[in-house]
This record gives C-alpha cells, structure tokens and sequence, in this order.
C-alpha cells in the first residue's frame, strides 16, 4: 500500500514542488484512507473560466478524487441533469470528492445545471459549496476568449445571437446566479465564498481544513488569460 501512494503521489505532484513526507500523509488522509465515500463532498459552484481548473488541479494534486467536466468517462453536466431526485444523487457522485464546472455545449445542446445545488446540499448534508467567483466583465472577457474564441462561436451557433447578446445574456446570467446562490447558502458555515484573484487560497485551505490537509503552495494559475480584448 505505501509503495502505491508513493507512486500517486510522484504523478500527481507538480514539478514546482517538493515530494515530502507530511505530503504522503496528507494524500492518504485526503483520500480517506481508500474510502473516499465517508469525505464531505466539494461542489464548486461557479461557472468555468472561474478558475475551476486552478481549483480542480489544486484538489487532485493532494489526493482528492476530483470531477472536473468529466465524470469517469460521462460529461458531468450531463449527469446531473440528468440526476434530480436524492437517491439518484448520491448514488452517481458517491466515487467523488470534488465537482467543478458543470458546462457542457455541443451543437444545440448547452446545459449549465449550477443552480441545481439545492437537491445537492439535500443529498450531501455534510458536503461544502465553494462559489468560485470573479469580477463579471474579467469573466466575459475570459469567456469569450475561451478556446481561441471556440466557445463564443459554438454558443452564437447554439443561440443565434451575435456576440454582443451573448455577452448580455452571460452577464445576467452570471449576476442572477451568484445572487441567489449568496442569497441561499446566507449564514451557511459550509459555504465559501471565494473571489479569484482577491482572495487568497488559504481562504479555501482554512474552510476545509476540519476534514482535508492542502497546502497552499499547490494552487496554481492554469487556462489563465488576461482579460482583454
């Protein structure tokens, strides 16, 4: 068993960082020690370009079984749109800890269950909600940069709008989400709200540190592009 979490740990480390023991340990407690199922789980409800891959790497990278767009081989927006009721819930995100950006856009199919976070918290009581957030402009900026521009293209081909409107209909969206979210989870001691590049990320190591072990070193940019046009 210790030479197995020897090697997780050497492929998942970042090559910026420095193998050490309490490392080790922490991998092996994170995980929960082969027994994921008993960890809280970790809903990042945010939307991408929100820094979901920074996170979601961040969390992989120190033994947690991390969701991020994918669930196995399933597109997880698709999941849990397609999951609604308690029972259901649980049961398709036993094997995880951690779940981030639940967008999914192919043709004229775009699904973005993020506000379905309340059947999530009925189904995970002990689960914690982190709305990974940024300033709206930076993130349409970001967004529409998303992919060399790949995304914007595929959502005017999905909606039939220009991409003035798309801007628009993001920015609503965008707006109405984070309100209702802060306005649900309001004195909720299991919800962080975590402002990228405000926030530092021992804002997130401290929330979570009654059951995970991270080390604020690991969290990295990644996908960042500075927003401009």
């Amino acid at each position: 068993m210790g030479k197995n979490i020897l090697n997780i740990q050497r492929n998942s480390v970042p090559p910026s960082q420095v193998l050490t023991f309490s490392n080790v340990l922490n991998v092996v407690h994170n995980s929960g020690y082969g027994m994921r199922f008993r960890k809280p789980k970790i809903f990042l409800i945010g939307f991408n370009k929100c820094g979901t891959t920074s996170l979601h790497k961040f969390f992989r990278n120190q033994g947690l079984k991390s969701a991020h767009c994918w669930l196995g081989m399933r597109y997880l927006a698709l999941e849990a749109v397609s999951h609604t009721d308690v029972l259901n819930v649980r049961r398709v995100f036993s094997d995880w800890q951690v779940f981030s950006d639940f967008t999914f856009l192919k043709g004229k199919h775009f699904v973005e269950p993020l506000d379905m976070y309340p059947i999530w918290r009925q189904a995970f009581p002990d689960a914690y909600f982190i709305l990974n957030d940024r300033p709206v402009e930076d993130w349409v900026k970001s967004r529409m940069f998303h992919k060399d521009g790949d995304f914007l293209r595929r959502f005017i081909n999905h909606s039939g709008c220009g991409s003035i409107e798309a801007a628009n209909q993001w920015r609503e969206k965008f707006s109405a989400h984070r309100n209702d979210v802060l306005s649900f989870f309001h004195n909720d001691k299991r919800f962080c709200h975590f402002m990228l590049g405000e926030d530092s990320i021992t804002k997130v190591v401290n929330f979570l540190c009654n059951d995970y072990k991270l080390n604020e070193e690991f969290f990295k940019e990644h996908n960042a592009r500075e927003a401009i046009y």
